[in-house]
């Protein structure tokens, strides 16, 4: 048993953190449901797929504050400072949006193709950096997996505006963290996006001595462009629905059930 080798891909492995943090997720969902259901107006009124979509949002709005905070324990990668602990740190926030996305696709009753699009190139992406990593031990992979989360990690501005829009606050204050969060997401997302090709040219695109590094690079590049469409659609998503606002009546706790209204907010970025 001691001379067993455990891998990213070993079948009988039993990741203990892994599943505490799939309990704990479920928990704290349950813990917003009944906040929400004891102490808010609005949120009765909710049908239930918008209870379940308002839920997920809180639950995104901090699981992803947790990423960041590791990522920036692990951002001295990016200056090539490289120590296992730090690559650990990258490796805990994957698993912090990993977990979170695979809950988000069971906890929410129906997702439309551009999130979920979104959640598994997200997964897609951060595997194949972990399986990749493992096998050719290349440490800027770390570093390119940490610019990687970036994208959801720092979207926790529509996450608030949309909470927000389902519970009936301020309409102004609701109106204009939407217009924030939609121009703030889309440019961070550039900008990474940015960051991300150029250490991907600069550190890894030279490397191409094998089989495996020619078809990382390929699969990267499909799956980031397939992403970042996705998110400027999220964005879009954000700012319609702020501009909607002004165009129909908007009241605190009131419940709105328009067919436009739940097609753009079953569209999230993270």
């Amino acid at each position: 048993m001691s001379s067993e080798s455990v891998t990213a891909t070993t079948v009988a492995f039993y990741p203990v953190p892994a599943v505490l943090y799939s309990l704990c997720l479920y928990v704290s969902a349950k813990v917003v449901e009944l906040y929400f259901v004891n102490f808010t107006v609005g949120f009765s009124k909710l049908s239930f797929d918008h209870q379940r979509n308002t839920v997920a949002y809180v639950l995104n709005t901090f699981w992803t504050t947790v990423a960041l905070a590791l990522q920036f324990v692990a951002s001295p990668l990016l200056a090539e400072q490289y120590t296992m602990e730090r690559i650990n740190f990258v490796k805990l926030a994957a698993l912090v949006i990993s977990g979170l996305y695979i809950f988000e696709l069971t906890y929410r009753p129906s997702l439309r193709m551009p999130i979920l699009i979104h959640h598994f190139c997200t997964l897609f992406a951060t595997i194949l950096i972990v399986c990749v990593l493992q096998k050719t031990l290349h440490p800027a992979l770390a570093a390119l997996g940490l610019l990687w989360i970036f994208h959801a990690s720092t979207e926790q501005s529509i996450f608030v505006g949309l909470i927000m829009y389902r519970l009936r606050c301020a309409k102004r204050t609701t109106q204009w963290t939407l217009y924030f969060s939609a121009v703030q997401s889309l440019l961070f997302k550039f900008a990474f996006s940015i960051y991300l090709f150029v250490w991907w040219g600069l550190k890894l695109a030279p490397n191409h001595e094998k089989t495996i590094d020619i078809a990382f690079s390929v699969l990267f590049v499909v799956t980031l462009t397939a992403l970042m469409i996705t998110q400027g659609y999220g964005s879009w998503a954000a700012w319609s629905i702020a501009r909607s606002m002004d165009k129909k009546p908007y009241t605190q706790g009131e419940k709105d059930l328009s067919s436009s209204t739940r097609t753009s907010l079953t569209i999230n970025t993270a």
